[in-house]
């Protein structure tokens, strides 16, 4: 019975670490930001929207544009948060500007980037409520992956290569979906290795999310 027991907390051990990954300084620092612009919209904190913005400003990340749709339906982003600094500035202006959020993610995608060094990667993206999606994209070495969610989002991610082997799943809330997933792999260095990134809403609304990579 002890035995039995023992094994039992090793599992959730194992579990609860596999989606409690640590990732990089640079990542872990935008995750914090995107989660605490999150917590601003869902308490209607103006204070702490400008100053998570201005921290968003200042950090080194650029457009996530190597994110490809596979498989899916992604939604218009409006009446869904942007994680964007300039959507944000606006924001703060004037509430009814997050109507008109898909304007924003459009010029995003094409305007030049604030980022140094470009370390880390940022875009956002929308799924119905219940649904799946798939987008595709590469990455080598040591490769990170987050997602944020908006306000009252619940998603889960799955990672496979290719051939369709999973480089990474869920094992904490798999079926009811979290608002911040973390995921981290050993990529070969000599090649881009193709990924798909499958995310899923568990919640009762659509949603959008940001996602983060190295």
């Amino acid at each position: 019975m002890k035995i039995r027991a023992l094994i039992f907390i090793l599992l959730i051990s194992i579990g609860y670490h596999a989606n409690a990954q640590t990732l990089s300084e640079p990542m872990e620092t935008a995750v914090e930001i995107c989660k605490n612009l999150s917590n601003a919209i869902r308490t209607s904190s103006t204070a702490a929207l400008k100053a998570e913005n201005n921290r968003l400003k200042t950090a080194d990340i650029i457009e996530f544009n190597a994110l490809r749709l596979e498989s899916g339906e992604e939604i218009n982003l409006n009446g869904h948060f942007l994680f964007d600094e300039v959507f944000i500035d606006s924001l703060i202006q004037n509430r009814k500007i997050i109507e008109f959020a898909s304007i924003y993610a459009k010029k995003r995608s094409t305007r030049s980037s604030s980022g140094v060094n470009g370390r880390i990667l940022l875009t956002t993206k929308g799924i119905k409520a219940g649904k799946s999606t798939v987008w595709k994209t590469v990455n080598r070495g040591y490769a990170e992956y987050a997602i944020i969610a908006e306000p009252e989002g619940l998603f889960t991610m799955t990672i496979r290569d290719k051939e369709g082997k999973t480089l990474y799943v869920e094992t904490h809330n798999n079926k009811k979906g979290d608002t911040i997933r973390k995921a981290k792999m050993d990529l070969p260095t000599g090649k881009m290795t193709i990924l798909f990134i499958e995310i899923t809403n568990h919640g009762k609304k659509d949603a959008s999310f940001a996602i983060l990579s190295n």
